[in-house]
């Protein structure tokens, strides 16, 4: 990735939101990304190729890869917590002019930690004034199972050339082997259709959890 001048990656500093009298501080650092997305007009001169947002400790961490910019003021980080009504947050400033992939990092300390979901977006201004939105995220605050009321079953069991695993609720689930190896995943779904085609007879590990790896729920599972 391009050397860049003004990355932020081993102090903090502080901004002034435009939508709030309070402070937030932030850092903003080079990291790696993998995911893909994009502002909806083309036309304008930051191609964004990812966001993705997920809990980090006591802060939600949001990170975005651009891949170029041009005339590139910065980025307003904007929250909500219904995904409809947003609040600029902080601005993080922009490259300028490149044609090297850039990323970002954004650590969120002062949301409302009672929320369930917090949902995210930027909201890119170049130097002309000209602005564009990115796509919405949403970041689970909570796990699911908080209050005890999420429950998974596992069906038929013991099976043989297909089990179905369902929950009360959109969850992460997976297959364990007994060395702890993955054999399967779903991630924010009700429920999976896993094909035992491939599985050796023997007891297996079916697993919710969430989306900071905690275990949320587990059952057993019997291949025959």
């Amino acid at each position: 990735f391009k050397s860049i001048v003004n990355t932020f990656t081993s102090h903090q500093f502080t901004l002034t939101p435009v939508a709030s009298t309070t402070v937030h501080d932030i850092n903003a650092n080079v990291i790696n990304d993998g995911s893909f997305s994009g502002f909806s007009n083309e036309s304008l001169p930051v191609e964004l190729v990812s966001l993705q947002g997920r809990k980090h400790n006591e802060s939600i961490k949001i990170d975005w890869e651009t891949a170029m910019e041009e005339q590139n003021e910065g980025f307003y980080v904007e929250r909500s917590y219904n995904g409809l009504e947003f609040e600029q947050i902080d601005f993080i400033p922009g490259n300028g002019f490149s044609t090297e992939a850039i990323l970002y990092e954004y650590l969120d300390h002062h949301f409302d930690q009672s929320a369930e979901v917090v949902y995210y977006r930027l909201k890119q201004l170049d130097f002309d004034g000209k602005i564009e939105y990115s796509h919405v995220i949403s970041v689970r605050n909570k796990n699911i199972d908080d209050d005890g009321s999420l429950e998974i079953s596992v069906f038929p069991n013991p099976a043989n050339s297909e089990v179905i695993i369902t929950a009360s609720d959109k969850v992460n689930l997976r297959v364990l082997g007994t060395s702890g190896n993955v054999l399967f995943e779903s991630y924010n779904a009700n429920g999976a259709l896993v094909d035992l085609s491939a599985f050796a007879k023997g007891f297996y590990i079916v697993e919710a959890f969430s989306d900071d790896n905690s275990v949320i729920k587990r059952e057993k599972l019997i291949v025959e």
